[in-house]
């Protein structure tokens, strides 16, 4: 059985040496941590009985005595938290993860590699977790993601390199963090998109070697301290939308049709399914393009006065692995006093990929006439990233080392529209609409800069006469009341950006905003400023 040694210094022969561990003690495959007390630097090692490499700390290391071919050879580098913000690890089971799948003209031997990775890492005050860490940039923007015909290309050079970090729990020393520096492109085929709707781009690290591949899919990851799962569903117009089709037992008439529970319109009159007339029992199906991880779903009730008695009471949920759902996935009951526009969230003890769902109603509330539903919602969940242990995580739970590039939208013929890479690092500043101004009373909903969903804090800034500052938001009575300002916040899986019913800003001592006294500001451009907040 391998066996485990702790040291405090990695050569020289002292105490709490390394090198002073007698290699005739030692077996392949024994793992060693040195820790170096002054600066909590630490190193990990695995012993190659058969290595007999010349000596080369820190990646190669000889016992001083009973050596024969043993060698300690560094499996990854852990650098201590005041060094760089948070303990990070980098891998170098293969001197450089980047290295995987390049032209052999084209990797750098060991030696160098490892001193160019080195000599980047200690240029940095900290380095955030689980984050695109540096990329090929144009116009101050990501170009990393770009289309080639119609295939998506992740771009990476000698020259620009894509640095990941991929964030792989916790230990003693602090947080584990894997690095990957990429210096070739990697292509995604067209084949490997998914049509009509968006595929978000990741880079996957294989843990065993260190070699990082590129994929898609079409949802998008979690983050979150428990699943809750995703509202990746556009809203439909007919029974087909962008990710499946809607059908149902029965419809009240053309009023009251199937698609009306996933139009993702609440508080509307005409915009639920109602079964038909005389029952009160009946189902909802949804077929899927492709398969998809099923977490959990949603349930609102109609706006109407009759919510209370002839929303659902009592039903199944059951899913499928092609266009028939006959694997009980849930069951509900007594779910009864609904009001309008309630929502109710029910989750499945863990994600089942399907291609089919359905809701099988057995029971609404007492309303004899029909039963009614405004919104069925399906929650998805992929990829979950745990805020909580900082670890990814698949639907079967488990651990994965991915870190999402950007995304790239693709018509329903297979054309890719937009390829775009999210944020590096843990700060972005975006421009809003565009860059056009705003206007009162209007709403703008923006790209979350860091993925959808991605936790961020968020601050919006508006220009005016040369200077870029706060707006605040301002109410007050005079004659009436009057509403100016911006604000900014996370939204769903965006941001969003409200103006003033009046106005974007008032200057100066009556709203607080650095802009000369008494200015009334009605339309401006605006920038938003998010930082990470994981």
């Amino acid at each position: 059985m391998a066996k485990h040694y702790a040291a405090t210094s990695l050569t020289g022969g002292g105490s709490g040496a390394l090198d002073k561990i007698n290699g005739a003690l030692l077996s392949d495959g024994d793992t060693a941590r040195v820790t170096i007390k002054d600066t909590g630097r630490t190193w990990f090692f695995h012993l190659d009985a058969q290595s007999g490499l010349a000596e080369s700390p820190p990646e190669i290391i000889a016992p001083d005595s009973g050596a024969e071919a043993k060698r300690w050879i560094l499996s990854r580098l852990a650098v201590d938290a005041s060094t760089l913000g948070t303990a990070a690890v980098n891998d170098m089971a293969s001197s450089e993860e980047g290295r995987a799948g390049q032209a052999s003209d084209k990797v750098m031997s060991p030696a160098a590699s490892k001193a160019a990775f080195d000599s980047w890492v200690a240029g940095k005050t900290s380095l955030p977790r689980q984050a695109i860490l540096t990329g090929k940039v144009a116009d101050g923007l990501p170009a990393f993601l770009s289309v080639s015909g119609n295939d998506v290309q992740v771009l990476a050079s000698e020259a620009e390199p894509l640095i990941l970090s991929f964030a792989a729990g916790f230990e003693a020393q602090g947080g584990i963090d894997y690095f990957a520096r990429l210096t070739d492109h990697r292509t995604i085929a067209n084949s490997a998109l998914a049509r009509g709707v968006r595929n978000y781009v990741f880079a996957e690290r294989d843990p065993d070697t260190g070699a990082v591949s590129c994929g898609v899919t079409d949802v998008p990851p979690e983050y979150n301290w428990k699943r809750e799962g995703m509202d990746i569903l556009t809203a439909h117009t007919t029974y087909a939308g962008a990710y499946g089709t809607i059908s149902a037992s029965s419809e009240h008439n053309a009023t009251w049709p199937a698609w009306k529970a996933v139009d993702r319109l609440t508080n509307v009159s005409g915009t639920a399914w109602i079964t038909v007339s005389g029952t009160t029992t009946g189902w909802l199906r949804y077929v899927l393009g492709t398969p998809k991880p099923l977490a959990g779903y949603k349930l609102c009730g109609r706006n109407s006065v009759l919510a209370a008695n002839s929303e659902p009471k009592d039903w199944t949920v059951r899913v499928g692995a092609d266009a028939v759902p006959d694997v009980l996935a849930d069951t509900r009951s007594g779910q009864t006093a609904w009001t309008a526009n309630e929502y109710r969230t029910f989750m499945l003890p863990a994600p089942l990929v399907c291609q089919s769902f359905e809701l099988n109603i057995a029971a609404n509330a007492g309303y004899t006439t029909y039963t009614q539903i405004d919104e069925f919602v399906p929650l998805f969940s992929e990829d979950f990233f745990d805020l909580n242990n900082y670890t990814m995580h698949g639907p079967d739970g488990s651990l994965r080392q991915r870190v999402y590039l950007g995304f790239a939208d693709v018509s329903a013929a297979g054309v890719v529209t937009t390829a775009r890479g999210y944020a590096l690092g843990d700060l972005a500043v975006r421009n809003v609409n565009n860059g056009a101004n705003l206007a009162a009373n209007l709403r703008y909903v923006e790209e979350n800069p860091f993925g959808a969903g991605a936790p961020v804090q968020v601050g919006v800034d508006i220009y005016v006469a040369g200077d870029w500052g706060d707006p605040h938001w301002n109410v007050y009575y005079e004659g009436g009341w009057s509403v100016r300002g911006v604000k900014a916040s996370s939204f769903r899986q965006n941001i969003l950006v409200v103006a003033g019913l009046s106005g974007l800003c008032l200057g100066g001592v009556y709203s607080g905003s650095p802009f000369t006294n008494g200015t009334s500001i009605t339309s401006a451009p605006a920038r938003i400023k998010c930082r990470r907040a994981f």
